[in-house]
């Protein structure tokens, strides 16, 4: 909180903070003074810290005066705030009545202050004024903000208004909230530092300002300008007094005390009399004016009218016409280029009038002459050239055949107007009016109408006059008219893989008068259910097309269409074909085996050809005893493992996809153990997801190894792979042997497959010798591409 002790400033402190904070009422801050002004008394020093006492809120009950603590200069603060959705500039704020005597000096009125909204560029407007309480009368008022930015910012304000409130005991302060808008925006004005003293006279009055100029503007008013005097007086210039003679400078009458702009309009003057004007500069630093500026005069007239006319850009040949003025009543009158008198009206008020002519063809090239006066004394006068100095001229925008052989005819008329008619018509080949339609123009002359397909009895070519009647100004456009096609012949589908079937058709027997664009192609699931949606487009001279993407195995069902300008034909002939089931081929199997006893533990399967043919794969199985596998690799590229089994015996699948070439591949066991290693090389497997399923099994009682795998997918294989101890043999199995491998006492490892051609549950087994013994198995589903 502030200490109490600011109040009592010393004055050399006073003085010279109130230099450094004087600002002008535009924000510009002022020269500094020569002078050092001392208090003489002081009548108000509010900084809030007590509150709000003797301040009073006035305005609508959508906004509030409140103590804000948290900003201020420093805080606190009062604060208006809110938003009562006033359309019109409501007014908001907060008075206090100060006491004022013996006034000898400048009265210096200071304040903080700060505008703020939510909204960009829509600063709340900010407003001091200084009231006599006996009268309501103003004496002193002053915009501190008047919209430009969301927030202002904290600002500083001084005047001195000794002369406003000369011979006043009491005076009102107000400071004043602005809403100049309907939408709740928040406004908020904040007030700091509000003082009010009398200081010694500490400068000499300003210079005379200069270059005083008058010009009337209306009946009533006179425009004032002049430039700031080039002395301040050695303390900054608050504002300017205007004076008014009416008998040439004999005798003056003050004006108005303005802020401190350089330009002032007078209202309220008498019709036809010449005032005379001077203008004196107020500083802060002392209570008399400067010497009175130049003197310069202007004479208000009877009367002031304007008046201006354009053509409409809605309505082709409508005018509005306009203007103003500060008398009436105002006759108003509009002659057309032939001097035919078309409007006369009378201006039964002061301000802005208008309204609306049209222009007619029958009146002729010229200008039309638009007059306004007043009394039959003064008068104003406005020509427009008509519409139609310039001839008309008719431009086809589009003449365009319909799906249903109707042709589209759309346009404009240049120059045109809005509602007058035009002609259209068709001429044959030999010349011969085949049809004629009549239309009318639009608020913009443009034209638009439909001519049935009668009109073109023949493909060929014809040509659309159109003919704008009023004048008989034409327009042309040829229409190479066209037949649809008809139909495409000997459409034949034939399957090429499990994804794509190829189509071959013949060209139609007419091209309906217009050459073939494309073909469109059109596919279903079902016969007869090819829709109006085409799956794929050729050009106009292609006849064949490969479809792909497909399912395997699914029957598909096509027609063609072929296109011309005018559209699509009928449809071709129906064509199936249904796509070849996917196939996994086997491209090779190898197997080997041995004992590994030392690091790197490894056994080779040497020069293995991965086969040819798309989407390979190799998968390699690996059995041991004693210990499982550390890494596989086909020519040093690793393979990833899939599926394995370890209870009893190691019983391991490896993959890898697209191989390449012949190369070695190399099991790296984690210890000792003895190994049996086959391998497969496939083509035909689906890339993305080759290995869907994989199942696991092993013993726990001596016996045969068996295993089962429930596939997902049609035309997928399935591996297996059982490892069980190498005293005991395997044989007979129930899928496709591929491997048997035995190393006595140490381990026996073989595999099988078996070809599925729909998803579901497959079984492979093994006989073991001799009652057989502990095992391990798995099995894999390898998926056919497209499946």
């Amino acid at each position: 909180m502030r200490q109490d002790g600011r109040i009592q400033l010393l004055e050399f402190f006073v003085a010279t903070l109130l230099l450094s904070l004087l600002i002008t009422g535009t924000g510009t801050p002022l020269k500094a003074a020569s002078g050092s002004p001392t208090i003489v008394q002081e009548f108000l020093n509010d900084s809030f810290d007590n509150g709000l006492a003797g301040w009073t809120y006035f305005g609508d009950t959508g906004y509030q005066l409140t103590l804000d603590i948290t900003t201020g200069q420093p805080a606190p603060s009062a604060h208006i705030s809110g938003d009562a959705w006033l359309s019109e500039c409501s007014i908001h704020g907060m008075s206090k009545v100060v006491t004022i005597s013996n006034l000898t000096g400048p009265l210096i009125l200071s304040v903080n202050y700060r505008a703020a909204s939510d909204i960009s560029d829509v600063t709340t407007n900010a407003e001091v004024n200084v009231v006599d309480p006996a009268t309501n009368a103003v004496l002193f008022t002053h915009r501190l903000v008047n919209g430009g930015t969301t927030d202002s910012g904290w600002q500083s304000y001084s005047m001195n208004i000794a002369t406003s409130v000369n011979g006043k005991s009491r005076i009102v302060l107000e400071f004043n909230l602005y809403d100049c808008w309907s939408a709740d925006w928040h406004e908020n004005n904040w007030y700091d530092n509000v003082r009010l003293y009398e200081t010694t006279t500490y400068s000499a009055p300003p210079g005379a300002p200069t270059n005083l100029s008058a010009s009337p503007v209306s009946s009533t008013q006179i425009a004032l300008s002049w430039s700031a005097p080039s002395n301040n007086g050695g303390s900054p210039i608050i504002g300017y007094r205007v004076e008014r003679s009416a008998d040439n400078g004999a005798t003056w009458s003050i004006v108005t005390n303005t802020g401190n702009g350089t330009a002032y309009t007078d209202g309220g003057l008498a019709r036809t009399t010449t005032y005379t004007y001077r203008v004196s500069a107020l500083n802060l630093g002392n209570n008399n004016p400067s010497a009175p500026s130049n003197t310069a005069s202007a004479t208000t007239p009877y009367a002031t009218i304007s008046v201006w006319a354009s053509w409409m850009t809605c309505c082709y040949g409508d005018a509005q016409f306009g203007g103003q003025t500060d008398s009436a009543p105002v006759q108003l009158k509009v002659y057309a280029p032939d001097n035919e008198l078309i409007l006369n009206r009378t201006i039964t008020s002061s301000g802005y009038f208008g309204g609306n002519f049209a222009c007619q063809r029958s009146q002729g090239k010229g200008n039309y002459v638009i007059v306004a006066s007043y009394a039959g004394k003064v008068s104003a006068q406005f020509e427009l050239g008509s519409w139609i100095n310039n001839d008309p001229v008719v431009y086809i925008s589009q003449a365009l055949e319909n799906t249903d052989g109707s042709v589209w005819v759309n346009g404009r008329v240049a120059n045109g107007i809005a509602g007058e008619q035009v002609s259209v018509s068709v001429h044959n080949s030999t010349g011969s009016t085949t049809a004629t339609v009549v239309t009318g123009t639009n608020t913009h002359a443009q034209f638009q109408t439909s001519i049935g397909q009668t009109a073109f009895p023949t493909p060929g070519n014809y040509t659309i006059v159109v003919t704008h009647l009023p004048t008989g100004v034409t327009g042309s456009a040829v229409l190479a008219y066209a037949y649809l096609p008809s139909a495409p012949t000997g459409l034949t589908a034939t399957a090429v893989s499990s994804s794509q079937i190829s189509l071959s058709w013949n060209a139609p027997s007419s091209n309906g008068g217009s050459p073939i664009s494309r073909y469109d192609i059109y596919r279903s699931a079902t016969s007869g259910g090819e829709g109006i949606v085409a799956v794929a487009t050729v050009s106009g001279s292609t006849l064949t097309y490969t479809d792909g993407g497909l399912t395997s195995g699914q029957a598909f069902y096509y027609t063609v269409r072929a296109v011309n300008s005018v559209g699509a034909s009928p449809p071709s002939n129906e064509a199936s074909a249904t796509t070849l089931a996917p196939v996994i081929v086997l491209n090779g199997v190898a197997a080997t085996s041995g004992t590994v006893s030392v690091p790197p533990y490894q056994v080779t399967l040497p020069s293995f050809n991965a086969g040819t043919g798309d989407n390979r794969l190799l998968v390699v199985g690996v059995e041991a005893n004693n210990n499982n596998v550390a890494s596989v690799t086909f020519g040093g590229v690793a393979l990833t493992r899939v599926a394995s089994s370890f209870h009893n015996n190691d019983a391991e699948f490896w993959y890898l996809e697209n191989p390449v070439g012949t190369a070695d591949i190399v099991v790296t066991m984690v210890g000792p153990t003895s190994v049996v290693v086959g391998a497969y090389s496939f083509s035909g497997v689906d890339q993305a997801n080759p290995i869907p399923t994989t199942a696991a099994t092993s013993a726990t009682g001596a016996g045969s190894p068996a295993i089962s795998i429930a596939t997902q997918y049609r035309n997928s294989w399935v591996l297996d792979l059982p490892s069980i101890w190498g005293g005991v043999t395997l044989g007979s199995p129930s899928c496709t042997q591929q491997w048997d491998v035995n190393l006595p006492n140490r381990i026996s490892g073989a595999s099988s497959s078996k070809i599925t051609s729909t998803p579901g549950q497959v079984t492979c087994s093994w006989t073991a010798s001799g009652g057989g013994d502990l095992w391990d198995d798995i099995a894999i589903e390898l998926k056919a591409s497209g499946s």
